[in-house]
Protein backbone atom coordinates (compact mmCIF):
# COMPACT_ATOMS: atom_id res chain seq x y z
CA UNK A 1 0.00 0.00 0.00
CA UNK A 2 1.34 3.42 -0.95
CA UNK A 3 0.67 6.21 1.52
CA UNK A 4 0.76 9.88 0.66
CA UNK A 5 3.38 11.81 2.59
CA UNK A 6 0.93 13.53 4.92
CA UNK A 7 -1.41 10.64 5.60
CA UNK A 8 0.39 9.04 8.56
CA UNK A 9 0.77 12.46 10.21
CA UNK A 10 -2.93 13.27 9.94
CA UNK A 11 -3.88 9.76 11.04
CA UNK A 12 -1.62 10.28 14.08
CA UNK A 13 -3.45 13.50 14.91
CA UNK A 14 -6.76 11.61 14.73
CA UNK A 15 -5.47 8.79 16.95
CA UNK A 16 -4.15 11.31 19.49
CA UNK A 17 -7.50 13.12 19.55
CA UNK A 18 -9.19 9.78 20.26
CA UNK A 19 -6.76 9.13 23.11
CA UNK A 20 -5.04 6.23 21.34
CA UNK A 21 -1.54 7.48 22.04
CA UNK A 22 0.40 4.33 21.07
CA UNK A 23 -1.18 4.32 17.59
CA UNK A 24 -0.59 8.06 17.32
CA UNK A 25 3.10 7.62 18.14
CA UNK A 26 3.37 4.85 15.53
CA UNK A 27 1.84 7.11 12.90
CA UNK A 28 4.03 10.06 13.84
CA UNK A 29 7.08 7.79 13.64
CA UNK A 30 5.99 6.73 10.17
CA UNK A 31 5.41 10.33 9.10
CA UNK A 32 8.82 11.38 10.39
CA UNK A 33 10.49 8.52 8.53
CA UNK A 34 8.88 9.36 5.19
CA UNK A 35 8.13 13.07 5.03
CA UNK A 36 10.65 15.62 3.81
CA UNK A 37 11.28 19.02 5.45
CA UNK A 38 9.64 21.30 6.46
CA UNK A 39 6.61 19.12 7.14
CA UNK A 40 8.35 16.73 9.49
CA UNK A 41 8.86 19.59 11.97
CA UNK A 42 5.12 19.49 12.52
CA UNK A 43 5.15 15.70 12.93
CA UNK A 44 7.95 15.97 15.51
CA UNK A 45 6.04 18.63 17.42
CA UNK A 46 2.79 16.65 17.34
CA UNK A 47 4.59 13.50 18.47
CA UNK A 48 6.12 15.57 21.27
CA UNK A 49 2.66 16.61 22.45
CA UNK A 50 1.55 12.98 22.48
CA UNK A 51 4.69 11.87 24.30
CA UNK A 52 4.12 14.56 26.92
CA UNK A 53 0.56 13.30 27.38
CA UNK A 54 2.01 9.82 27.98
CA UNK A 55 4.43 11.20 30.57
CA UNK A 56 7.47 10.74 28.32
CA UNK A 57 8.88 14.18 29.04
CA UNK A 58 12.40 13.51 27.78
CA UNK A 59 10.99 12.19 24.49
CA UNK A 60 8.67 15.17 24.22
CA UNK A 61 11.51 17.62 24.76
CA UNK A 62 13.65 15.82 22.17
CA UNK A 63 10.83 16.09 19.63
CA UNK A 64 10.23 19.79 20.27
CA UNK A 65 13.96 20.48 19.99
CA UNK A 66 14.13 18.56 16.71
CA UNK A 67 11.12 20.43 15.32
CA UNK A 68 12.81 23.74 16.10
CA UNK A 69 16.09 22.55 14.62
CA UNK A 70 14.34 21.54 11.40
CA UNK A 71 12.23 24.67 11.14
CA UNK A 72 13.44 27.51 13.40
CA UNK A 73 10.46 29.71 12.51
CA UNK A 74 7.84 27.09 13.49
CA UNK A 75 6.08 29.05 16.22
CA UNK A 76 3.96 26.18 17.59
CA UNK A 77 7.07 24.15 18.46
CA UNK A 78 8.22 26.97 20.77
CA UNK A 79 4.81 27.12 22.44
CA UNK A 80 4.76 23.35 22.91
CA UNK A 81 8.32 23.27 24.23
CA UNK A 82 7.41 26.12 26.58
CA UNK A 83 4.54 24.07 28.00
CA UNK A 84 6.86 21.09 28.44
CA UNK A 85 9.43 23.27 30.19
CA UNK A 86 6.76 24.45 32.62
CA UNK A 87 5.90 20.79 33.32
CA UNK A 88 9.58 20.17 34.07
CA UNK A 89 9.88 23.26 36.29
CA UNK A 90 12.12 25.19 33.88
CA UNK A 91 10.25 28.49 34.13
CA UNK A 92 13.05 30.64 32.70
CA UNK A 93 13.31 28.37 29.66
CA UNK A 94 9.54 28.42 29.25
CA UNK A 95 9.51 32.22 29.31
CA UNK A 96 12.16 32.28 26.59
CA UNK A 97 10.14 29.88 24.45
CA UNK A 98 6.89 31.77 24.97
CA UNK A 99 8.61 35.03 24.03
CA UNK A 100 10.01 33.43 20.87
CA UNK A 101 6.55 32.12 20.02
CA UNK A 102 5.15 35.65 20.30
CA UNK A 103 8.08 37.16 18.40
CA UNK A 104 7.39 34.78 15.51
CA UNK A 105 3.79 36.01 15.43
CA UNK A 106 2.22 32.88 16.89
CA UNK A 107 0.05 34.71 19.39
CA UNK A 108 -1.57 36.90 16.76
CA UNK A 109 -1.86 34.07 14.24
CA UNK A 110 -3.43 31.61 16.71
CA UNK A 111 -5.45 34.09 18.74
CA UNK A 112 -3.76 33.43 22.08
CA UNK A 113 -1.51 36.46 22.47
CA UNK A 114 -3.01 37.61 25.78
CA UNK A 115 -3.05 34.09 27.22
CA UNK A 116 0.64 33.55 26.44
CA UNK A 117 1.55 36.99 27.78
CA UNK A 118 -0.27 36.07 31.02
CA UNK A 119 1.69 32.80 31.22
CA UNK A 120 4.90 34.81 30.93
CA UNK A 121 3.83 37.20 33.72
CA UNK A 122 2.80 34.32 35.98
CA UNK A 123 6.05 32.43 35.44
CA UNK A 124 8.12 35.58 35.96
CA UNK A 125 6.31 36.18 39.25
CA UNK A 126 7.18 32.64 40.34
CA UNK A 127 10.80 33.22 39.46
CA UNK A 128 10.76 36.51 41.34
CA UNK A 129 9.22 34.81 44.42
CA UNK A 130 5.99 36.75 44.26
Amino acid sequence: MHESNGYPHYRGIAHAAQGDHPKAIDDYDRAIDFILSPYNASAHSDRGITRAMQGNHDGAMADFNKAIQLQPDYDAAYLNRGHERVAQGDYAGAIDDYKQYLELGGGARHGNQEEVEQHIRTLQARLDGR
